[in-house]
């Protein structure tokens, strides 16, 4: 893919972004609630732009992998536009029996999944002492058109 495919994407991207009718909202009598098919293609479209992208940006990021390995003694590249350059992050971790000056204790409880799931089925209440956190999120994913040949 070169620039002026990736920029072509873009515009696309941006045109899909702006079209995109959250109304598109539509009863089905059948089916029941549904989407408009402007709207399902709309966000198909986008969808597939960013799973591009994606792809595009690890094969980019291998590249960027590669410059910097051929050009070691290089900290970092900068350029007018993009800099390139390894990170590194340290942690520190107990590989022994240190002095307690250089380590805390931490007690962390985890819930035992399938005793708390045993005894909701058993008491139809979860135990006490433990709750449950429920986050929900709006999510949308391609689905490939089947090849009917």
């Amino acid at each position: 893919m070169n620039v002026a495919e990736i920029n072509e994407l873009l515009a696309i991207l941006w045109e899909q972004l702006k079209a995109i009718d959250v109304a598109g909202v539509t009863i089905k009598k059948k089916e029941g609630i549904g989407v408009t098919k402007d709207f399902e293609d709309t966000l198909y479209k986008v969808k597939k732009i960013f799973k591009t992208a994606d792809e595009f940006d690890k094969k980019v990021k291998e590249k960027v992998e590669v410059f910097l390995k051929d050009h070691r003694k290089l900290d970092k590249y900068e350029g007018d536009r993009i800099k390139m350059m390894y990170m590194t992050r340290r942690t520190k971790e107990v590989t022994g029996t240190p002095d307690s000056r250089f380590f805390e204790k931490e007690i962390k409880l985890k819930p035992k999944t399938q005793a708390i799931n045993a005894y909701e089925k058993e008491m139809g209440k979860l135990p006490e002492g433990i709750g449950e956190k429920v986050a929900t999120y709006p999510r949308y994913d391609l689905i490939e058109p089947k090849n009917e040949t």
